[in-house]
């Protein structure tokens, strides 16, 4: 039986994909370079630190690390502390978890400060018991080690869990745990990969009501 909800922000809760694609290749235009074609790609299963390593060293930046950091910060500053843009269908599906008293936590790349501070924006801060961050960390969701932290702070087990995703990596990562996923279907991802027989059995196509899916998915499991 699923005793909790543990979402993903980024493609799930908020609609920030092309701020992201555009991140690393517009900080390297700002500079006066030529940023390569897939850096995007590139960027997008790294963690925070280990992407600013990249462009230091990638692109000789005479910049520190604080520094890039530092100004890359200041560009996703103005999406999530001012202009956040959340996905439809997820106020609903927010509404109806509390309803079921179904706790909901949190996951993500983002900067735990820069997500509780789009949440708040929102009015969806309340919705989530906890927030956990791969940023600073020298592991992201490509490893179990958050997953794993999340399950025992919680005291819960992984089947207990429903990991709501975009990122077929963190999934991958998270089965290995026996927590349950579903997925948002992302556009990154499939350009990618090629092995799409091992897509999750649940996974959501653009436009498809999520408060539906999660339903589903709950009876289920009952």
């Amino acid at each position: 039986m699923l005793k909790a909800i543990l979402f993903d922000l980024d493609g799930v809760i908020l609609d920030s994909l092309d701020m992201w694609q555009q991140l690393g290749p517009n900080f390297i235009r700002s500079l006066g370079l030529e940023a390569e074609e897939n850096l995007d790609k590139i960027l997008y299963s790294l963690t925070s630190q280990a992407g600013y390593r990249y462009l230091k060293e990638n692109y000789h930046l005479s910049l520190s690390m604080e520094e890039i950091e530092e100004k890359i910060r200041e560009r996703i500053q103005t999406f999530y502390l001012e202009e956040p843009i959340l996905k439809e269908g997820i106020p609903e599906l927010l509404s109806y978890l509390r309803r079921e008293e179904i706790p909901c936590f949190l996951c993500t790349q983002t900067p735990k400060d820069l997500a509780q501070g789009a949440l708040e924006v929102l009015n969806l801060d309340s919705c989530f018991q906890k927030i956990w961050s791969t940023d600073g960390r020298t592991k992201g969701k490509e490893d179990p080690e958050i997953f794993q932290e999340i399950l025992q702070d919680q005291a819960l087990k992984g089947p207990e869990v429903l990991l709501i995703e975009d990122s077929l990596f963190a999934i991958e990562t998270a089965k290995t745990l026996g927590i349950q996923s579903l997925y948002i279907k992302n556009s990154r991802d499939f350009e990618k990969r090629n092995d799409l027989d091992h897509l999750p059995d649940d996974c959501l196509q653009e436009g498809q009501d999520p408060l539906s899916m999660v339903k589903r998915i709950l009876k289920r499991s009952q």
